[in-house]
């Protein structure tokens, strides 16, 4: 049988591919295992992770974590724990040989993320963070979520007061440390339920790599029903609702430490009731409910549906974070709408 150069070539050509791909498959992984933990271990030291396999795929190139979890700070102050199905990431295969990197597309399939937030206060996070994130460019074009799970839990005076979302279905635009992108707002949409029946549809917007903290959140329910709500409200403040929101927008605007917040909804049967707790005497709770009651719109407790919008300015307390400062900017909303102020 005669070869020809061609025939050599391709077949030279087929062994050098199943050279590198055999390589690739038992190199790579390692070599992203260690890349992961030196990323994870700079940027958060509290942090451990692991991952029951890290698999690797050529077309298009990417990255396969199979049920990846991280665990990090502190339940006492903030902690959280993340773990998912299946963590995908498409790269460019230019981004091996470059200083940066550029990723294509971040999937994840079924995450689930539980915050817990106590009563100690969390070192705060200097700027220089942001900066030392900057010093890796990188891209990110996209990033999708299936099937997702958060669930908030408040720890306060002995109590886990919790709230959970369920069903999300996200997506994050563009985002990354390179010039183009350093500077400009990221920003990111989901839906799902809230509690049990609700339904949600969340737009955010913020400049993730700015020294200053601003954030603008577009939350619309539809079908609420309150009392599914009182799980986070009633456990940690000792207010109770009551009634459902049939269309509910918040926005929320946060610059620094002030936070703006303008709700619109149409509601019916609405109530609310103020129980004693640790910090509001039974005595305070009984005259905040005959205020309530005094000032509730008799509109407010009858099955037609009514409208309202109100608007809430707050500034953020040394010790709030994040969540609980627009967790308390909702709660306020609510009860302006519920007492006609």
């Amino acid at each position: 049988m005669k070869f020809t150069p061609l025939k050599i070539g391709a077949s030279a050509a087929t062994l050098c591919l199943i050279g590198v791909g055999t390589w690739a498959k038992i190199t790579l992984p390692n070599r992203i295992k260690t890349e992961i933990d030196t990323a994870i271990t700079t940027n958060c030291p509290s942090c451990k992770w692991g991952t029951n396999q890290i698999q690797v795929g050529y077309f298009p190139p990417k990255i396969i974590l199979i049920a990846p979890r991280i665990i990090g700070g502190n339940p006492h102050a903030t902690g959280y724990d993340a773990v998912a199905d299946r963590v995908s990431v498409v790269f460019r295969i230019r981004s091996i040989f470059s200083k940066g990197v550029e990723i294509k597309e971040i999937f994840f399939d079924s995450p689930k993320v539980i915050v817990t937030e106590g009563d100690i206060r969390s070192p705060r996070t200097s700027n220089t963070q942001a900066a030392q994130i900057k010093g890796t460019p990188f891209s990110l074009s996209e990033t999708k979520v299936k099937n997702g799970e958060f669930t908030y839990i408040r720890v306060h005076a002995g109590k886990h007061a919790t709230l959970h979302v369920t069903d999300i279905q996200g997506q994050i635009e563009a985002l990354g440390t390179t010039p183009d992108l350093v500077e400009s707002k990221t920003r990111a949409t989901a839906d799902g339920h809230l509690e049990q029946k609700g339904k949600f549809q969340l737009a955010i917007e913020l400049p993730l790599f700015s020294d200053e903290f601003s954030l603008k959140i577009d939350l619309h329910l539809i079908e609420q029903p309150l009392h599914e709500l009182n799980s986070y409200f009633e456990t940690n403040d000792g207010i109770k609702f009551s009634g459902t929101v049939h269309d509910g927008r918040s926005s929320i605007t946060i610059h620094k430490r002030k936070m703006k917040q303008t709700v619109q909804a149409k509601y019916s049967q609405l109530d609310v009731h103020f129980e004693s707790t640790k910090e509001r005497s039974g005595l305070s709770a009984f005259f905040s409910n005959l205020g309530t009651s005094l000032k509730l719109h008799e509109s407010s407790m009858k099955n037609k549906p009514k409208e309202q919008a109100r608007t809430v300015e707050i500034e953020r307390g040394n010790d709030e974070t994040i969540f609980k400062f627009i967790f308390r900017g909702m709660e306020d909303a609510a009860l302006k709408i519920a007492k006609g102020d």
